[in-house]
């Protein structure tokens, strides 16, 4: 290649890194109108038609290119970057391999083939290719974001965060990197931190994942409900208002078999929401009720729980590769007369398809909060969960159970064990909650329980979170309220299974966190025997508590202000023969609670579809007539 050409080729990719492909596009045409066989110039004009989303044209130059000049590793990574977008998009990874082969020092291919094994979950293996690509080329940010993903997901949060600033650093501007530092920060129990990168992010983009992003760290600090519900009705107003349609036609029978559509996201495994699901997958009427299950699982990643769900639903849709405008189709298509949202904001949220209208009812079960959303027609949970107070921050009906909630124990509980206080002459408080919950708000109220409480000890175990720094941070944070390391025990634990219940048999009194408390490690607490301390707050995430302890018959332990719950805590550390007494029968009185009962939990709810579903029909018909009768 001669120099002026060199010189112009790389002027053409100067001018498209700029963001102007036409006159990029331009000087490769004239190098071509000279020398149609030049490779560099076709795979210049190869890169141009990639950034114009033209991926079969940008293929077929990286071809003209690679026949041109055999060994030529940009072209061969060029064209598989382009083949990712076309079908199959397995295809580019050959290319991709070829690519490093012929040149080991080729930063993108080693990227992409690092990111080829995170799409597929291997994450060792995407790491290593992540830090090739940054051995070759230590400026990647791509590959920077990429790695600190890895690091996320594996649970070595510290590191991800310093990762994510790294890549930041090169490229301030990006988005996902952002947000992901966000969820990093969030995951850290930095929650203040992670909501002012989500807010700033958030009013410079119209991104509705960066939205409700925002929305579900708002649980993590406090707050109000009708702050919360302004919040939601604007995340509304931006991205799901505009999507509605009209409600899909059915036969106006009330008393005809329902199909029901649960959309559960990533939930369909073991995941708490699989905990009040699965009563309604196992035990639904089939002669009332006709089950669909919508699910973003990946084959990989469906268990035990999943294969008793499958088994039992009338049918099973995996929807992961459905955009949500596809999945409202696809729920509209099936006919669905009750679509079931059980995700609400949280990742996979799948709302976006809701606010379509593939159903003529549409209910947000379990309880997380508003949705904000014209589109959603009832929120469901009970008293405790949704008490009169709330129902001005709701956008949707209340609609009240017995019960709002279900806990299904997924393995055989471990045997009891005597508080530990009878043999270690002190009294160990304990947290299972993600770490994520345990924001300066819990530190504060914690402290104030040890305080009161001069012996005592506190144990906090998070199944992702605790590392070196966290320990550290921690350890700083008790300490500016007066409480010496030698009365804090951090450790990291694995996923909630038979073996992790047993460190319950370590504490004597579960303190729940707040503002956002626990849910399924209330549950497990009570199911060891371990009595819990919660504090009822006013959005619906801080009751669960609540509602849980007030199932199983131990309301003594629900506070609705910071007194009340450190002198509860206290009343009970100062009662070890209480704590004796109580360690079988709060789990029985759990067991034996509505929390429990599976087949009655799923009988309520299939006669509140009942109820729901008879409304809307006579609701339709009314309103048939009245069009009926209207004067032309």
């Amino acid at each position: 290649m001669t120099v002026a050409y060199k010189n112009l080729l790389a002027r053409a990719v100067r001018l498209l890194q700029d963001g102007n492909p036409g006159a990029a596009e331009a000087i490769c045409q004239h190098v071509l109108s000279v020398d149609p066989g030049h490779a560099v110039a076709m795979y210049v004009a190869g890169l141009v038609a990639q950034g114009r989303q033209d991926h079969e044209r940008s293929v077929e130059m990286m071809n003209r290119a690679i026949a041109a000049q055999p060994d030529f590793a940009d072209a061969f990574c060029g064209r598989g970057i382009a083949r990712r977008h076309l079908r199959p998009p397995e295809a580019a990874l050959d290319d991709f391999e070829r690519a490093v082969a012929l040149d080991p020092k080729q930063a993108q291919a080693h990227f992409y083939i690092g990111l080829a094994s995170l799409e597929r979950n291997a994450l060792d293996a995407a790491a290593a290719k992540f830090e090739t690509a940054l051995s070759c080329e230590p400026a990647l940010a791509m590959a920077l974001a990429n790695l600190g993903l890895v690091r996320h997901r594996q649970g070595r949060l510290d590191e991800a965060v310093q990762i994510y600033r790294r890549a930041l650093d090169i490229e301030p501007s990006q988005i996902p990197t952002r947000n992901n530092l966000a969820g990093a920060l969030q995951d850290l129990g930095r929650a203040a931190e992670a909501l002012d990168i989500l807010r700033r992010l958030d009013a410079e983009t119209a991104d509705p994942m960066v939205g409700a992003n925002v929305l579900t760290c708002l649980n993590l600090v406090p707050g109000n409900p009708e702050e919360f519900c302004t919040n939601a009705k604007h995340w509304a107003a931006r991205f799901a208002e505009h999507l509605a349609k009209a409600h899909p036609h059915r036969v106006r029978d009330p008393d005809r078999r329902l199909r029901i559509g649960y959309v559960a996201a990533h939930g369909l495994c073991r995941h708490t929401l699989a905990m009040t699901y699965l009563p309604l997958f196992t035990a639904h009427d089939p002669a009332e009720v006709e089950v669909f299950a919508y699910s973003d699982l990946s084959e990989d990643r469906e268990d035990d729980v999943t294969a008793r769900i499958k088994a039992t639903v009338s049918t099973w849709r995996r929807t992961g590769r459905l955009d949500d405008a596809a999945l409202a189709d696809q729920i509209r298509a099936d006919d669905i007369d009750i679509l079931v949202d059980g995700i609400g904001f949280a990742a996979g949220s799948r709302l976006l398809a809701a606010a379509r209208r593939p159903a003529p009812i549409q209910i947000h079960f379990p309880a997380m909060s508003t949705t904000g959303m014209s589109a959603f027609d009832y929120v469901v949970g009970d008293e405790h969960l949704l008490p009169a107070a709330i129902d001005p921050a709701l956008t949707e009906r209340p609609w009240r159970l017995a019960c709002g909630f279900l806990y299904q124990p997924l393995d055989q509980l471990p045997a009891l064990a005597p508080p530990p206080v009878l043999q270690n002459g002190f009294v160990t408080f304990g947290s299972f909650n993600r770490i994520a919950k345990v924001g300066p708000e819990a530190v504060a109220l914690w402290a104030k329980v040890l305080d009161e409480v001069p012996a005592s000890r506190l144990v906090i175990i998070s199944a992702v979170g605790i590392c070196a720094e966290t320990d550290r941070r921690y350890r700083q944070l008790f300490a500016a309220h007066g409480i010496s390391q030698d009365r804090l025990d951090l450790r990291a634990s694995g996923r909630r299974n038979a073996d992790e219940l047993r460190s319950f048999n370590d504490i004597d009194i579960a303190l729940d966190a707040v503002p956002f408390g626990g849910v399924l490690t209330t549950c497990a607490a009570l199911g060891m025997g371990v009595p819990v301390i919660t504090w009822a707050g006013a959005r619906i995430l801080e009751r669960y508590g609540a509602a849980i302890l007030s199932a199983a018959g131990f309301a003594e332990g629900i506070a609705t202000d910071a007194e009340a719950y450190v002198a509860r805590a206290a009343q009970l550390a100062n009662s070890p023969d209480r704590l004796a007494a109580l360690r079988p029968q709060l789990r029985q009185n759990l067991l034996d609670s509505p929390v429990c009962d599976g087949p009655a939990f799923a009988r309520s709810v299939e006669r509140a579809y009942r109820a729901m579903w008879r409304s809307w029909c006579a609701d339709t018909a009314s309103r048939g007539m009245r069009q009926e009768t209207r004067p032309t």
